[in-house]
């Protein structure tokens, strides 16, 4: 299921929702609550957007991929604790680098707005309106307010919204939802996929191994031989960012104290064991 939080595309988003919108264990919301029952039951259809990856007319499993979702895991799995959560987490800089590339693309041909709506409103709502600068990011409020009023370019925003929408997970990350790095998804995806269907409580079938090397249609290597494209998925964006965009970039990330995890290395530092390294 398709990003059912999606302020744009999704019609079942509550209309007081903002991106990225901060819940603790324990807090009420019904109008999220009911919205999150439609998509675990599959109760939702809807062709244009939530169901277009989805090829099964009677489905008896179902995933949701809500990148939206990110600062409610804990709450989420709270409400629904037989529901697994997987929290997959990429390199801030690879992540602003094709977010950037896309809002560049779009602004030349003058296509649309999508792109822009995720470096602008999706930034400006995650400062202002997700409750995570008076909840848990409080006592970085100030400094996390300065870096988004320094943020001019699309980068240095892009990887503000990358650390709005990882920090709670990845420095208090929940017991019921499993924090997997792509890096090492990539790298090490026999071990990964195993660890991941073992949290999820299921099998990891012949056929799933079988298709471990087909690359998504997304992939823009999938044309290169797997050693070459697993490398270029990893490190392709560190040769392509300008050294002003480097350091914006870096301080940014230690400004929400999280560059201890990545930095501008292609691989996760990890210098404190908060996690598990697979």
């Amino acid at each position: 299921m398709m990003e059912p939080l999606h302020l744009l595309h999704s019609p079942i988003v509550p209309p007081t929702l903002a991106w990225g919108a901060y819940l603790a264990p324990g807090d009420r919301d019904d109008d999220l609550r009911r919205t999150w029952e439609l998509c675990l039951t599959g109760r939702v259809r809807d062709r244009n957007w939530i169901d277009l990856c989805n090829t099964s007319r009677a489905a008896c499993r179902r995933v949701v991929k809500s990148i939206a979702a990110t600062n409610m895991a804990s709450w989420l799995h709270a409400e629904f604790p037989r529901v697994g959560i997987v929290h997959i987490v990429r390199h801030p800089f690879a992540v602003a680098s094709s977010l950037t590339k896309l809002y560049e693309s779009e602004r030349a041909h003058g296509t649309g707005r999508e792109w822009d709506f995720h470096v602008f409103q999706v930034v400006d709502d995650l400062v202002n309106h997700s409750g995570l600068l008076d909840g848990p990011l409080a006592d970085r409020a100030d400094q996390i307010r300065s870096a988004w009023r320094r943020a001019g370019h699309p980068f240095d925003r892009a990887v503000l919204r990358w650390c709005l929408e990882n920090v709670t997970t990845l420095s208090a990350p929940s017991p019921g939802v499993d924090v997997v790095f792509y890096e090492h998804l990539v790298d090490r995806r026999e071990t990964q996929l195993k660890t991941i269907a073992d949290h999820l409580g299921i099998p990891l079938s012949r056929k799933v191994r079988e298709q471990f090397a087909r690359p998504s249609r997304t992939d823009y290597h999938w044309h290169s031989d797997d050693d070459r494209a697993r490398a270029a998925r990893i490190d392709d964006w560190s040769n392509a960012i300008e050294p002003e965009r480097l350091r914006a970039g870096l301080g940014i990330i230690a400004t929400f104290g999280l560059d201890d995890i990545y930095g501008d290395e292609p691989t996760p530092r990890l210098t404190e064991n908060r996690f598990v390294i697979r």
